[in-house]
């Protein structure tokens, strides 16, 4: 059955990452047709799902011929009068050159079994992971090109960076177990992740390949442990005067007001499918329940693991935050990737 990407983050996309939602506009905020890459002049695309990432991936790839299936036919309607597409019916037989998925995560297995044969040339997914929409394209697209991509950005802040698998339906045994690839299997010129790179990079995206493994190992941390912590800051945190925030607690409240704007079914599919919470709850119960000297050393940790030389103070020292010593802002720096929030 066609499937409606309802999230409006897969950024967090797909985006994920995500969320998606560049507001009632039929059209991404980004529209990119007057750029499309003529890889997909002459092809005809089926967009399954008609939601914010799905008409972002459309635009992209401004085909010669597009349609769109969604379990809303409103939401079809919007997407095909915004990008000069058209609806398809859920009962037709019609088949495609190529035939997209941007639907949310727990539809997608479903959504491919119903869909992916209608492809003629390849199929792909954007929806926020990566190793289950990679095997279940190879079960029932097997003879065709198959492309997984994350935009690591929401819709309306296109365009970023875009993270791509690919795979072949002639590659003979060249991709891992699970039916993943890096970046040297199904990307001849004529492939479809050649056309799909292409499309991307015409309208400024920047594009790297990677596995579905090493991806969605990434989103625990990138998607699920980012917003848990989030999240927890901004429950436990309690309404203060502007005036008291240092830099540390004035960005975190930033963040968690751009990351609770967003979709919350979407996040808790997020959450539900990397599992990011309970990692959070740990490590905060170590923090929690250290002594000063362990403290010290979990502190220690955290810098190693992902502050760098963030938490120092410009002359070398550990200054404390807001005070002499202690000048530097925390930065956001770069995408979510959970397809929204970035």
């Amino acid at each position: 059955m066609p499937v409606e990407r309802t999230d409006d983050t897969s950024d967090v996309s797909a985006g994920g990452v995500v969320e998606f939602d560049p507001g009632n506009d039929d059209r991404p905020a980004n529209d990119s047709r007057s750029g499309g890459s003529d890889r997909f002049g002459d092809r005809s695309v089926l967009v399954v799902g008609a939601g914010p990432v799905g008409r972002w991936i459309a635009g992209v790839l401004d085909a010669g011929e597009t349609a769109f299936c969604d379990v809303d036919r409103v939401v079809a309607n919007r997407a095909a009068e915004g990008l000069g597409g058209r609806v398809l019916d859920a009962d037709s037989g019609e088949r495609f050159d190529v035939v997209g998925f941007a639907v949310p995560i727990p539809a997608i297995e479903e959504a491919i079994a119903a869909h992916a044969s209608r492809a003629r040339e390849g199929v792909f997914d954007s929806t926020g992971v990566m190793a289950d929409p990679i095997a279940a394209m190879a079960a029932h697209a097997s003879d065709v090109d198959r492309v997984s991509l994350h935009p690591l950005f929401a819709p309306k802040r296109a365009p970023g960076r875009v993270a791509m698998v690919a795979g072949s339906g002639s590659d003979d045994g060249h991709t891992t177990g699970d039916g993943e690839t890096g970046s040297g299997v199904g990307r001849d010129a004529d492939s479809l992740a050649a056309g799909v790179e292409g499309a991307l990079r015409a309208v400024g995206n920047e594009v790297f390949y990677t596995t579905a493994a090493d991806h969605d190992e990434a989103m625990k941390t990138v998607q699920a442990r980012a917003h848990a912590a989030v999240l927890a800051f901004a429950l436990a945190a309690e309404p203060v005067d502007e005036r008291f925030h240092t830099p540390v607690s004035g960005t975190l409240a930033e963040i968690a007001t751009k990351v609770t704007d967003g979709n919350p079914e979407t996040y808790a599919e997020i959450q539900a499918a990397f599992e990011g919470a309970t990692d959070v709850v740990a490590a905060a119960d170590r923090i929690a329940n250290a002594d000063p000297e362990t403290f010290q050393s979990l502190y220690r940790e955290a810098g190693a693991n992902g502050g760098g030389e963030e938490g120092r103070s410009d002359d070398g020292h550990g200054g404390r935050e807001g005070t002499v010593g202690s000048d530097r802002s925390d930065r956001n720096g770069g995408h979510d990737g959970d397809g929204e929030d970035g």
